[in-house]
């Protein structure tokens, strides 16, 4: 072996604990397969590069060129991951092959008496929890960007749980390549590193959309809030918390009157025509004025008419903020179920279409 070698280090990232029949990310008629739907984000002085193949759909039957196609939604339960370290030196790439069995107490190199086992197995365990730190960062990156920015709300961050270095890198399949050698990867420390992972055409990921997936997941770029809050009410609805839900929808719409009113798209909406008589630049004042109720009631249909913002969806957020009002101050309990499914959609339906027609601020 040279002075220095090439480490890479591939996990087989889930979703769920329950693999297929967990939660999925949802893909419109096709796949990110192949060397140019990569994602790729340098982090930690690491290279960490997303893949995704025919092996990652949920699908019982073969999943085909053809197949994919004809699905509406793809489902993928898992993603693979490729941590890139570059050069390491000779003496930890010798001592990480030489631990590959150290799982089951074999030790083919030096031994755990050994003076020096204790320090190159620090940095083993190192090494180890930079990868995953790492990995962690660009899924959930990813799964940001479907959740939030896609609205598939039943996805959850990889968040923090009882999970171990050792336990995760076994459940994540995790395999290490030095050279032309490929064996198990398996940072031995019991140091707690906390990670758990908890469709249709509008919320599946299409492939027009990769550059900007791309764009996303290497950046640091916060989604946008009032889709993050509209995943939030889904999410809580579905769980049964119906007045939370309601109340994340409202907040959500409430962000996005307030975005809209501050910066419209005057030469896109209803009174463009009007331009000339109108103080513009002052919308935003007089929406504060108003307040969010008001400006909702009375400043939004002046701006937006009915074929741009449809009136039965106006008036199921007039009815959203009444019920949130009584969920917040009269301590209303419950709201029916078809109810709140009905209002959060509407509200979701309003806030697509404000924010289509809000001007973003540079790298918004």
């Amino acid at each position: 072996m040279s002075n220095e070698s090439k480490l890479k280090v591939i996990y087989t990232v889930l979703f769920s604990d329950n693999e297929m029949s967990g939660p999925c990310v949802g893909f419109y008629k096709w796949l990110p397969e192949g060397e140019k739907y990569k994602l790729v984000r340098m982090e930690n002085d690491l290279t960490v590069t997303l893949s995704v193949n025919k092996d990652c759909v949920a699908q019982l039957s073969e999943v085909t060129d053809e197949s994919i196609q004809e699905n509406s939604v793809n489902r993928i339960y898992k993603l693979y991951a490729e941590v890139d370290f570059g050069s390491v030196s000779s003496e930890i790439a010798s001592f990480i092959y030489d631990e590959r069995e150290s799982g089951s107490g074999r030790h083919f190199g030096i031994q755990p008496t050994d003076n020096n086992y204790l320090r190159l197995n620090q940095e083993y365990n190192r090494l180890g929890e930079l990868a995953l730190k790492s990995v962690l960062k660009i899924c959930n990156r990813f799964i940001s960007y479907a959740r939030n920015v896609k609205g598939q709300y039943w996805l959850n961050a990889i968040s923090p749980s009882k999970n171990n270095l050792a336990n995760l890198n076994n459940i994540w399949r995790a395999k290490a390549s030095i050279g032309d050698k490929e064996f198990r990867w398996f940072p031995s420390d019991t140091k707690r590193i906390k990670f758990e992972f908890v469709l249709d055409h509008d919320t599946a990921l299409h492939p027009e959309e990769w550059d900007e997936i791309n764009t996303f997941v290497s950046s640091d770029s916060r989604s946008n809030i009032i889709f993050e809050l509209l995943a939030n009410s889904q999410y809580l609805m579905r769980q049964g918390h119906r007045r939370s839900s309601i109340i994340e929808s409202v907040t959500a719409l409430e962000v996005a009157v307030s975005d809209f009113t501050k910066s419209p798209k005057i030469d896109e909406i209803n009174i463009a025509k009007y331009k000339s008589r109108i103080d513009t630049k002052n919308i935003g004042n007089q929406s504060k004025h108003l307040g969010f109720s008001g400006s909702l009631r009375y400043l939004v249909p002046l701006l937006l008419n009915s074929d741009e913002l449809d009136d039965q969806v106006l008036s199921k957020c007039f009815q959203a903020i009444e019920i949130r009002n009584n969920v917040v101050h009269k301590g209303q309990r419950d709201v029916a179920e078809d109810l709140v499914k009905e209002i959060v959609g509407a509200i979701s339906q309003c806030c697509k279409t404000l924010d289509s027609y809000t001007e973003k601020a540079p790298n918004k």
